[in-house]
């Protein structure tokens, strides 16, 4: 059967997962993928949104896109985190059930649950506490979504899905060293302090904070089988954990200060790690319970150690091109 399938976000971390992996698994053997940029398709945009969905006659979607940032930007920045992600999400989740696609999938973020959760963290832990202050409004806009999801589904029998992944990585991130999340900012940190010869890097935070990655090769895995999945399977799954979304990480932890020390083996920097105790560490300690991710076959194939090695070295690769954007 022949099937057309929409990535938002082509061109960032997750959407470039999915269009480089779509192919190598069994399922979408024969299907067309289209990955718009933001030249050719304005996601803000309802109108050009409305006209994309019909010219193209879309049956699936990924919807990746989103503005994102770290814990510095989001700071800065919440009325432009909230307003801009709500209008994407409201204008594909409007054309999607106009356009009466087959099924969509969009992906959340762990930081839409309590700052106090008990860890690992359920999916119904959603709503049971306060959200972390210094990305509240990204969360907000997460939470918005999954509610709207919820809504298409009863009143217009749509078959959006959810995932809410944990901490991501990977290549094509965002590096930038002020306004990206850890990794990436850390990345680029220590390929500069080697290529400057620089005898420190400073490090946000006491370290001590503790964070569980996921590389988003992982995500794209474990997204290509909720796609896949029959949706009795998966209705079943949701009224087994009681929510609406799955949750989906590696399980595993790593603090700051581990984390630094295996980007300067990585890296070979030989120079200190200075941490400045004056920044903000976020939420100390977060990890998701995705048991019921896993009972659906999936498992992470990518040890931290692993990921970061490959993130280091395409980002040492492409240094040059991103530094142009």
């Amino acid at each position: 059967m022949s099937v057309t399938t929409l990535v938002t976000g082509g061109s960032g971390m997750l959407g470039s997962s999915i269009k480089n992996l779509y192919e190598t698994y069994p399922e979408h053997k024969n299907h067309k993928l289209l990955t718009p940029t933001s030249d050719e398709l304005n996601l803000e945009n309802k109108d050009d949104v409305f006209k994309y969905f019909q010219h193209n006659k879309i049956d699936r979607v990924f919807h990746s896109a989103a503005k994102v940032g770290g814990i510095k930007s989001n700071i800065e920045y919440p009325a432009e985190f909230i307003t801009k992600n709500l209008n994407i999400n409201s204008n594909i989740f409007e054309a999607s059930a106009r356009h009466k696609i087959s099924r969509l999938i969009f992906f959340g973020s762990s930081c839409i649950y309590p700052k106090n959760s008990k860890t690992p963290i359920k999916e119904t832990s959603l709503m049971t506490g306060k959200l972390e202050n210094s990305n509240y409004a990204y969360a907000v806009s997460k939470i918005a979504a999954i509610s709207q999801c919820k809504a298409f589904n009863d009143q217009y029998n749509c078959d959006f899905r959810i995932l809410m992944p944990s901490n991501l990585y990977g290549n094509n991130d965002n590096y930038d060293r002020e306004n990206s999340h850890v990794i990436p900012a850390l990345i680029h940190k220590f390929f500069l302090a080697i290529r400057n010869s620089e005898k420190f890097v400073e490090v946000w935070g006491t370290g001590k904070a503790q964070r569980e990655f996921l590389h988003v090769d992982d995500l794209t895995m474990a997204a290509f089988i909720i796609m896949n999945l029959d949706k009795k399977a998966y209705e079943e799954t949701l009224r087994k954990i009681g929510e609406n979304h799955i949750n989906v990480g590696s399980g595993d932890e790593i603090s700051i200060f581990e984390l630094c020390k295996l980007l300067k083996k990585i890296s070979k920097f030989e120079g200190k790690i200075v941490f400045n105790k004056n920044n903000l560490d976020g939420v100390t300690s977060k990890v998701l319970d995705s048991t019921n991710m896993k009972a659906l076959g999936w498992n992470t194939n990518i040890s931290i150690e692993e990921g970061l090695k490959k993130s280091y070295g395409w980002f040492s690769k492409n240094y040059q091109n991103i530094t142009r954007k």
